[in-house]
């Protein structure tokens, strides 16, 4: 997909010495990465990919990398361009502001601007919010400290409202949790409703990230009607299938003071059965 050329910082980061024997795993893995991405070999570079996230996530759990990022920014631009090869412009475009975000890099902000912007347009978005993701995600613009930038990574990721990358987006949660960091409460309500099931399209209305409160969703206060009713179907759906009995039977009490429709009240009547038969 794309022919540009960055032997130059593989050689460099091969031939640097590094603190840690992990470091020799993530350098082999670069240069194999650079190798069939070179040969746009799309069956190496597939059969790869597994071994190339396992990299990944030694790379985020090692602290090593918060402060030696050259490695990291290298392997994530590989693995990026891997992804592109293969058809699969949602996670090249994850990786690449992964990169950004947590091992910016002078060296691949100047070659990849085209490369992200190009990943945007496959993923469809406009030119306007393709710009505000490079702007929020430039090097001279993140802050020193390594858990500020997570928080944006993970703000911009949201944003962008790609169910393929939900798995990713769970994983960096999990090392915010790994971290022991504060976790913003804006997150804990996208986990949520993802874990419920909830749309892309319906999540982007919900979403609060000024919410500063600490406590869970508040699904009555939902601006929306149709989310709103959607939500709740959707939670009283989870906790009955979990057993949470109890917690169902206060949603449900709750629901039941909304407006609802035939539809929703006789949805509503057979989950309540259900819930009663186990109180």
């Amino acid at each position: 997909m794309f022919k540009l050329k960055i032997l130059p910082l593989v050689i460099i980061l091969l031939t640097a010495p590094f603190a840690a024997q992990s470091q020799f795993s993530i350098t082999t893995e670069i240069a194999y990465l650079n190798h069939i991405n070179a040969q746009n070999r799309s069956d190496l570079i597939k059969n790869n990919i597994p071994n190339a996230e396992l990299a990944w996530q030694g790379i985020l759990k090692d602290t090593f990398y918060y402060q030696h990022e050259t490695s990291a920014a290298v392997f994530l631009f590989e693995l990026s361009n891997s992804y592109g090869k293969i058809k699969e412009p949602a996670l090249a475009l994850h990786r690449l502001l992964i990169q950004r975000c947590l091992y910016p890099n002078d060296s691949i902000e100047k070659l990849s601007k085209y490369i992200f912007l190009e990943f945007c347009f496959q993923n469809e978005f406009n030119q306007a919010f393709a710009e505000y993701l490079w702007e929020k995600s430039r090097k001279d613009k993140l802050a020193s400290d390594y858990q500020q930038n997570l928080v944006l990574l993970m703000v911009l990721s949201t944003q962008m409202h790609l169910k393929k990358i939900r798995p990713y987006i769970l994983q960096l949660g999990n090392q915010m949790r790994f971290m022991d960091m504060d976790i913003p409460a804006w997150y804990n309500d996208w986990e949520y409703l993802v874990m419920i099931g909830l749309r892309e399209k319906q999540l982007k209305p919900i979403i609060n990230y000024d919410k500063s409160l600490t406590g869970g969703l508040e699904i009555g206060k939902i601006k929306n009607e149709k989310i709103k009713m959607k939500v709740y179907r959707k939670s009283l759906k989870h906790y009955i299938r979990t057993h949470s009995y109890v917690h169902a039977h206060d949603l449900a009490i709750a629901y039941q003071k909304e407006n609802q429709n035939w539809f929703e009240s006789l949805d509503l009547g057979i989950k309540k059965l259900r819930i009663s038969l186990h109180l």
